[in-house]
């Protein structure tokens, strides 16, 4: 006969028992399970060896193909000889998200293999109301349909309107210091360009002992303080991607005209040519004149102590340099040659 057994009541409280999230799904729902999965490792497969190349962005929290202009679907990895089997009929949706986000939603820990940012996939029930979550190696979990609008929610890139600061706002400086900060000294800085929505920054700049030396960083705005997520911009070939990848509810309308990497071989270090021809041409009368000049092997931009502004272009072979009466309008007079131009030589002031 078994042993009775007795309990004591205890006043403490009890710790939430977290079901098995599997225990009573049928075979339809294991069949499911399995294609998420397959469609997940394939959608890996093709994120990880074509990101840069397609420029694959999170858009909306779903997998797109910037430089298609369409999201990534089944049929588009069956297409393209990622997906092997027939999945057309499988319409699942395809993730590009942060697995800590999915975190909030579910009442079971997630697979340390899928917190982070990577590519997941998800599909209504077949027989329910819940939306099934897989990544390429672990089963997720189900949530509800407002759950799963919620987290796509997260991924909306708009954060209020883009605003290019100017450097007698207050909130201007404040950004440098955060920099300073980071960085751990508190050099003077040569600020080429700062806009931000009201979650992120981007921020053009060099420290005056270096003005050819051009960074750019990328803030995000936590409870009022701002905090460098991308500290190597200008080494990224494609700006999207390196930025979406890292932080995919960014607004790339964020970003400048401009990239940096591609003009980081043609940053000018000799002036001494631009120089003997503004005195050739009685602009100045000695080079102690120029108090900033800056340029590539194409575009030269000099401010004197006087406050005079110049601008110079390189035209067969020689430099034709002409007085501009601001900044913004050597920005402009760049951008009528090339959209594109690098007016991040241009000091903000």
């Amino acid at each position: 006969m078994p042993e009775k057994t007795e309990y004591q009541a205890s006043s403490a409280p009890t710790e939430k028992t977290k079901s098995p999230p599997f225990l009573n799904w049928g075979e339809t729902n294991n069949q499911y399970w399995t294609k998420l999965k397959t469609v997940a490792e394939a959608a890996t497969t093709f994120y990880q060896n074509n990101g840069n190349r397609f420029t694959l962005l999170s858009k909306g929290g779903k997998l797109y193909s910037s430089s298609n202009d369409c999201y990534i679907t089944t049929n588009y990895l069956k297409n393209n000889g990622f997906l092997e089997q027939d999945f057309s009929e499988f319409l699942c949706d395809i993730l590009l998200i942060n697995g800590c986000d999915i975190a909030n939603y579910i009442d079971i820990d997630m697979p340390s293999s899928s917190l982070n940012i990577g590519i997941f996939t998800a599909i209504k029930q077949p027989s329910g109301n819940k939306i099934m979550l897989s990544s390429s190696t672990d089963k997720i979990a189900s949530i509800s349909e407002e759950d799963y609008s919620r987290l796509l929610k997260q991924y909306d890139a708009y954060h209020g309107s883009v605003n290019v600061l100017s450097p007698e706002m207050e909130e201007y400086e404040r950004i440098l210091n955060f920099i300073r900060v980071y960085e751990g000294n508190y050099d003077k800085y040569y600020v080429r360009d700062i806009r931000m929505d009201k979650k992120y920054a981007v921020v053009t700049f060099s420290t005056q002992n270096a003005p050819n030396n051009i960074k750019q960083y990328v803030l995000v705005n936590k409870d009022g303080f701002w905090e460098v997520a991308i500290n190597n911009l200008d080494k990224q070939s494609n700006l999207y991607f390196a930025v979406n990848s890292i932080l995919p509810d960014f607004n790339l309308s964020l970003l400048p005209p401009y990239n940096v990497y591609f003009y980081k071989n043609d940053m000018k270090a000799d002036f001494s040519d631009v120089l003997k021809n503004m005195v050739f041409y009685e602009m100045i009368e000695q080079q102690s004149q120029v108090r900033y000049i800056c340029g590539t092997t194409n575009y030269c931009y000099i401010i004197l102590y006087g406050n005079e502004h110049y601008l110079g272009k390189k035209i067969n072979d020689d430099w034709d340099i002409k007085k501009v009466q601001s900044a913004s309008d050597a920005i402009q007079s760049m951008q009528l040659n090339n959209k594109n131009a690098p007016t991040f030589i241009v000091l903000d002031e």
